[in-house]
């Protein structure tokens, strides 16, 4: 239910940026970073100018970003300690041993969801997704070593999840955060400019 509810909210959101129906929205897929075949982020197609967007669901919560630089999302259900041990040994060096530093329980949860976040949220803005071994860019706490050329910004989430974004530059940029009701997914097949989104709130302002 909620993988076909991410979908349409997709289709939606992206029909009202471009004031297209949503069943007539069309999707591709951009070139892979590594090989060059056609596996890499999903794009729209034909792709307007420049129109970008990110899909990330998980534990009953679904996550869309849409910009106009290359960017990636991701929202995860926050794991138990198990899961936390067994995953952070993919993580970078660094990042395992500040969530080694944590100590236990919720603290080292939240920690290894932030990082976990802002990992996915940036392979999937480089179009590579987990084929880039998460060893490979520092993603921790030390915001000065993340990767050159682009900007992590952590998105507020219920006690249970935690979120990230991902935006390709450094120039000032404005990031913000909608909170839609799943209401507004049952709307009628209208263009979508006429069914705007609720208040946001900026999470990033440079």
């Amino acid at each position: 239910m909620l993988y076909a509810a991410a979908h349409v909210a997709v289709r939606r959101l992206l029909g009202r940026y471009t004031a297209t129906l949503p069943q007539d929205v069309r999707f591709m897929r951009e070139p892979c970073p590594g090989c060059g075949e056609p596996h890499g982020r999903p794009a729209l197609s034909p792709p307007p100018p420049p129109l970008h967007y990110s899909l990330s669901h998980s534990g009953g919560v679904a996550m869309v970003g849409v910009g106009t630089v290359p960017l990636g999302v991701d929202v995860e259900k926050l794991p138990g300690a198990e899961t936390v041990d067994i995953c952070s040994r993919a993580l970078h060096p660094d990042e395992q041993l500040e969530i080694a530093e944590a100590g236990s329980g919720d603290a080292r949860r939240h920690l290894f969801g932030q990082i976990w976040t802002r990992k996915e949220a940036f392979l999937k803005g480089l179009g590579t997704g987990l084929s880039r071994s998460p060893a490979e860019d520092y993603l921790g706490t030390d915001e000065g070593r993340h990767p050159d050329g682009w900007t992590m910004v952590g998105v507020p989430a219920d006690t249970t999840h935690a979120a990230a974004v991902a935006v390709k530059g450094q120039a000032p940029k404005v990031v913000n955060v909608r909170w839609v009701p799943d209401t507004w997914l049952a709307a009628g097949n209208t263009v979508c400019g006429d069914a705007a989104p609720g208040p946001s709130d900026t999470v990033l302002a440079s």
